[in-house]
């Protein structure tokens, strides 16, 4: 942990980046966005004229949105010889806003529902239902927020160093055996000496662990997704997917689930050394700053909307307004050296602010006490004091409820399933 505490955890990465150029070329005017097979065809028509006829190149890497990347993917599978050239990937963008949609969708109850009705946080901008992406940024903000405060508070609270070992701090939370301390079950971590049994009871199963649960298994994860985007780190970014689809088969999000079938089907299958190219260049950086990439989808919606900007009013005028605004990129970094105005290194910044935080930690205190050694009732509290009884952690550990021992089973009958079926009904075949 740095000098800034739980604030940490927000801070950009370390890794160096340098402005990554990009040429705009005219856009495909469609009937339905992403949105229809007709669509996509035309679309990679388009690119195979320019790509692989005018420009002689062989294969091309195309970025989609959810429902653009699951129809070239099938393409590819059914009509090999026509879409040979293609090799279709996801915006990670949208996969991060969905994830946290998904986060959402399963910690509503439990959880956050509380710690914002009882803070007054956020209130009147957040509610339980989420399905529109331009929410995202009010939602990463209250959930950076969150993630802050939650974990400022177990730093507070717990004995210096018993973050380090959060199985045992679960296991504590799940334990009902009045007879046992944590340094009695687990006589070799002696730094959680001090972890008493009052507090083990006011935390009991839906308190203590409720936080434990959203931190590790939920909230930091999601971060840790962002931050690869962050500093361009594909391999930690793979490692997402066997997470995520348990998360979105858990909140019904079925086409995001089959994403990340697809994509796994999609590396394993990838020549390694287009994989190492992927790999390089999945992110990009707009101006070159440091810490700071961001996913090629993301880099479109700031095009998409610097072209709103400029009200077009016609396919012809788009070209034109794409092309004015390559050039400006192109120069700007040389404009700016000729009127001294070099873009210097951004300072570190978040949203998030102290004030924030103390919101969500004041609700914590309220329901858990503000120190170990705190007052607390002599018997077990078998309610979450934060909610619901649901536990989003069991439930993406299972998501189609089915019989344990058959938990496996069920998973590979889902996954060939998915490879196997369309996505979305062919309109153009």
């Amino acid at each position: 942990m740095g000098d800034n505490g739980a604030f940490d955890v927000l801070r950009h990465p370390l890794n160096s980046a340098t402005c990554d150029e990009v040429i705009y070329h005219d856009h495909v005017p469609t009937d339905n966005g992403t949105a229809g097979y007709a669509d996509v065809r035309k679309f990679l028509g388009r690119l195979r004229e320019l790509i692989v006829s005018k420009l002689s190149i062989p294969l091309a890497i195309v970025v989609g949105d959810q429902q653009s990347f699951s129809r070239m993917v099938w393409l590819k599978r059914k009509e090999p010889s026509s879409y040979s050239f293609v090799i279709p990937f996801y915006g990670d963008f949208h996969f991060a806003v969905h994830l946290l949609m998904a986060v959402h969708t399963l910690w509503w109850g439990p959880l956050i529902c509380c710690l914002l009705d009882e803070s007054g946080f956020c209130v009147q901008s957040i509610h339980q239902e989420w399905s529109s992406v331009e929410l995202y940024n009010r939602h990463r903000f209250v959930y950076e927020t969150i993630i802050v405060g939650i974990f400022t508070y177990l730093i507070e609270v717990l004995p210096t160093g018993a973050l380090e070992h959060p199985d045992i701090l679960l296991e504590a939370a799940r334990t009902q055996n009045s007879g046992k301390s944590l340094s009695q079950m687990h006589g070799n971590f002696l730094v959680l000496l001090d972890i008493a049994l009052p507090m083990l009871y006011r935390a009991l199963l839906l308190g203590l662990e409720v936080l434990l649960r959203f931190l590790f298994d939920f909230g930091f994860p999601w971060l840790f997704f962002r931050q690869s985007i962050r500093r361009g780190d594909s391999e930690a970014m793979d490692e997402m997917h066997r997470i995520a689809v348990l998360w979105f088969r858990a909140t019904n999000k079925h086409q995001y689930a089959r994403i990340c079938i697809d994509y796994i089907f999609l590396l394993l299958n990838l020549h390694p050394a287009l994989k190492r190219l992927w790999s390089k260049y999945r992110t990009c950086s707009k101006v070159g700053n440091s810490g700071r990439n961001i996913a090629w989808d993301q880099r479109n919606e700031f095009m998409n909307l610097d072209v709103k900007e400029m009200h077009p009013d016609s396919p012809s005028r788009i070209d034109k307004v794409i092309t004015m605004l390559g050039g400006l990129e192109t120069a700007d970094a040389h404009i700016r050296e000729a009127v001294g105005q070099v873009r210097g290194k951004p300072d570190e910044y978040t949203s998030v602010k102290a004030r924030h935080v103390q919101l969500i930690l004041d609700v914590l205190k309220s329901k858990l006490g503000s120190t170990s050694d705190a007052l607390f009732p002599h018997s077990p509290v078998n309610f979450n004091p934060f909610g619901n009884t649901s536990k989003p952690w069991v439930k993406v550990k299972n998501p189609s409820g089915t019989q344990t021992h058959d938990i496996f089973s069920e998973a590979m009958r889902w996954a060939t399933g998915q490879l196997e079926r369309a996505p979305f009904p062919d309109d153009s075949a």
